[in-house]
């Protein structure tokens, strides 16, 4: 079993633009293509080649499958379609998935303009653009005689437009605004609100206080839309938390998507040649440090039927312009898949009866199952306090979460890493995350099922084992989980590594903690048993929820306590009650030691934290 490792991680990170646009020319010649799609495709398999074909080619077989229905065309439309040319086509139905883009296209810079095609908009570009693509609706956000302004366009064919309104940044020194629009795809309705915040470190103040006022807009304003804020923002990742942080309700759409870190840097004049050439007539002198920032960011609110779901985070405008050895700005541009959720999709029960906890048949356990990845959705909504991070890759029936809670714990990071041999879809969720000065590397996977699936468990506990004795040892790792293990198979797959501590046993071997899978005490688990083993007589008791610390050089971090949480049952669900899982979760209490505490520590300071899987 292996992961990704670091060094790896940087190799994709670092491609230069040449081999980036090596790549994108290369998908597109095999898969007939355009270079939008491959680097759809490149950049979320991190620029692999091979699996980017092989999954294009797998997901082309699957579309050509589905039958194909006709629509009729009206006059207005088909006048449209004849000035377009050939390759579109309308319909009336409207589609599963849309794609967002934001991108600083530098309309300042004149040199190559009509070949670059590109704004942060000026009037001569916007009406290059209205020339250019009449498929698009463009709604110009320039409020006066300003020299350069934002602006949104629509797909005529896909989005209608509404209204829109501008909201000025009354003490900007830059006239810079908010450009609000109202639309929908479909009956799914949208709030799109874009700004170009005031630009350099000089103006941060004013910076942080458009981007208050921005927040506040979306947290205020069309409650019964999805709304989407993006635009080049200038922002430094402290100035979010002198704001007051991201509200609760909205995400950060690169957060959101996984924070994949090749699609991190927005401005970046490591590989951006025409960012070079700014930062070098500012006679700035930088001498060898080229900055990389993530200027460009994209937040969503949802709707209260959250049926706007982010899918996919990418970057744009990272290959250079045929003939000119230009980009088409200093900024890569940001792109967000979403998915919309039609309401046939959704299949969540809001009010429970008896009979859903007491009916054995395979209907209930289908329902069951339908509400696995709403699960999460009901967390979020119900738990505004949590940053709630998913560790659902793609549409998996069950996945695993990690909750943090804002006030304590600062998000800084994650990503996903498949257990590419796993039938099950498992995968290792790892956060860094920190609460202070305290670094954190927060691990969650919930290994695969089953006694016949031995072999595959203990692979992937040593795939875990290998991340957390390799990865961030700067920090406090902390790796937790449903991990189904027999105490064997720990020492099948090599035992404990030197270094990590058993949570369970360092707090105390407490037997009556032990099991967190007890047939004989958990009559959610009994049940299971029954019905699936058709046991009499024997409780089956396992260990299967495990937690494991992996110590910082600093040792800041203490394990003080290990308990068990979920043995009250939930009044109200049935004339015997159930317990909220079949498993018993774990709860361990930490100790935080500052570098002022002596060494004998006095417990002034704790940390909570518990593993979950949905």
């Amino acid at each position: 079993m292996e992961l990704q490792s670091s060094a790896k991680e940087e190799d994709f990170e670092n491609l230069s633009a040449e081999k980036c646009q090596a790549l994108v020319e290369k998908f597109a010649e095999i898969t007939e293509t355009d270079e939008a799609c491959a680097q759809f495709y490149l950049q979320d398999r991190q620029w692999n080649l091979e699996r980017s074909v092989s999954d294009y080619f797998e997901a082309a077989n699957t579309s050509r499958a589905s039958t194909s229905s006709h629509f009729e065309i009206s006059n207005a439309g088909q006048e449209l379609l004849n000035a377009l040319g050939p390759g579109y086509e309308l319909t009336t139905e409207p589609p599963p998935r849309f794609y967002f883009v934001s991108w600083n296209i530098d309309g300042l810079q004149h040199k190559n303009l009509k070949i670059r095609t590109k704004a942060e908009l000026i009037p001569e570009t916007i009406d290059y653009i209205e020339e250019k693509l009449p498929e698009y609706h463009v709604i110009s956000g320039r409020m006066g005689e300003e020299d350069y302004f934002s602006g949104v366009l629509l797909l005529r064919f896909t989005v209608q437009y509404e209204s829109h309104k501008i909201i000025p940044h009354e003490t900007s020194h830059m006239k810079r605004n908010l450009l609000c629009v109202k639309a929908c795809i479909g009956d799914t309705k949208f709030e799109l609100v874009n700004s170009h915040l005031e630009s350099t470190k000089d103006y941060k103040v004013e910076r942080i206080k458009q981007l208050q006022t921005a927040f506040k807009y979306i947290k205020s304003h069309s409650l019964d839309r999805t709304a989407i804020f993006a635009g080049d923002l200038n922002l430094r990742d402290k100035e979010v938390d002198l704001a007051g942080g991201v509200p609760s309700g909205v995400d950060d759409l690169w957060e959101v998507c996984g924070s994949r870190p090749e699609a991190r840097y927005t401005w970046d004049t490591k590989r951006n040649s025409n960012a070079q050439q700014l930062i070098a007539g500012t006679g700035a002198g930088y001498k060898g440090f080229w900055p990389r920032m993530r200027f460009d960011r994209g937040y969503i609110r949802y709707s209260p039927k959250r049926n706007v779901v982010p899918r996919h985070f990418g970057l744009l405008g990272i290959q250079k312009v045929a003939g000119i050895q230009s980009f088409p700005s200093d900024h890569w541009g940001i792109r967000t898949w979403f998915d919309i959720r039609r309401p046939e999709d959704v299949k969540v029960k809001r009010e429970w009866t008896e009979s859903d906890f007491e009916s054995d048949d395979e209907s209930s356990t289908k329902k069951a199952r339908d509400l696995i990845p709403l699960t999460i959705e009901y967390i979020e909504d119900k738990l505004p306090q949590y940053h709630v991070i998913s560790g659902r890759i793609r549409k998996e029936r069950s996945f695993t979460a990690i909750l943090l809670l804002r006030s304590t714990v600062q998000h800084e990071f994650h990503k996903i890493f498949p257990h590419k041999t796993s039938r099950m879809k498992r995968n290792l969720l790892c956060v860094k995350a920190s609460i202070g000065e305290i670094k954190l590397e927060l691990v969650n996977t919930h290994l695969e099922t089953g006694r016949e699936n031995s072999e595959e468990r203990i692979n992937q506990l040593r795939a875990a084992f290998s991340y957390i004795k390799s990865n961030s040892m700067d920090r406090t790792a902390i790796f937790a989980g449903d991990l189904n293990l027999r105490d064997k198979e720990v020492q099948l797959s090599g035992g404990v590594p030197l270094g990590v501590d058993d949570l369970w046993e360092v707090c105390g071997s407490r037997a009556n903690m032990q099991y967190t899978w007890d047939t004989q005490n958990n009559s959610n688990a009994k049940k299971m048993i029954l019905k699936v083993m058709g046991c009499q007589g024997f409780w089956a008791r396992m260990r299967f929820d495990r937690g494991y610390i992996r110590y910082s050089p600093q040792r800041d971090v203490i394990p003080k306590e290990f308990s068990l949480i979920g043995k009250h049952k939930i009044k109200g669900t049935g004339r015997r009650n159930v317990f909220p899982s079949d498993h018993w979760g774990i709860k361990i209490l930490f100790e935080i030691r500052r570098e002022e505490d002596s060494k004998e520590p006095k417990g002034n300071e704790t940390l909570e934290t518990g593993t979950s899987s949905s």
